[in-house]
């Protein structure tokens, strides 16, 4: 029996700690802005620009929480993917049904998709959070545990 309710049930380590911690140490986001000006013969130019980025390591990157379904961006690339096989096709053959079945079929799968995401953000990812929340990984061993 281990030592303790933090204890690796495999090795018995109680060098562990909770998935979400884990995640935090390792995950770094950074942003920068800039702005600058210059004088060039009888001009002048001024110019600003932003940054970001995120640094991870491998560790957090294996631990990262559920995240929500995206919802828009499947539905817009299937009805954008059924506009231009429409578009491709009256280019080629120019039969209107054909056409008309592609944007028809590209928002029927657009929709298909959109509600996946919806009763996945619904249903699923509330357990698989609650999941995460309970697990723990082993620094010792690397294996990931519930409590």
């Amino acid at each position: 029996m281990p030592a303790s309710r933090y204890a690796c049930p495999y090795c018995q380590s109680e060098n562990t700690q909770s998935l979400s911690m884990a995640y935090m140490m390792g995950t770094s986001r950074s942003t920068g802005y800039m702005v600058g000006g210059g004088v060039a013969g009888d001009g002048f130019g001024v110019g600003a620009g932003a940054t970001g980025g995120l640094s991870q390591t491998e560790l957090a990157a294996k631990v990262a929480p559920p995240e929500e379904a995206e919802m828009m961006i499947p539905f817009v690339w299937c009805v954008m993917t059924g506009l231009f096989l429409w578009f491709v096709e009256f280019l080629i053959v120019d039969w209107e049904w054909l056409g008309r079945a592609f944007v028809f079929l590209g928002g029927v799968a657009g929709c298909g998709l959109l509600y996946w995401a919806h009763q996945y953000n619904k249903y699923t990812l509330p357990e698989e959070k609650r999941e995460y929340n309970r697990s723990y990984i082993c620094y010792r061993c690397g294996r990931v545990f519930k409590i």
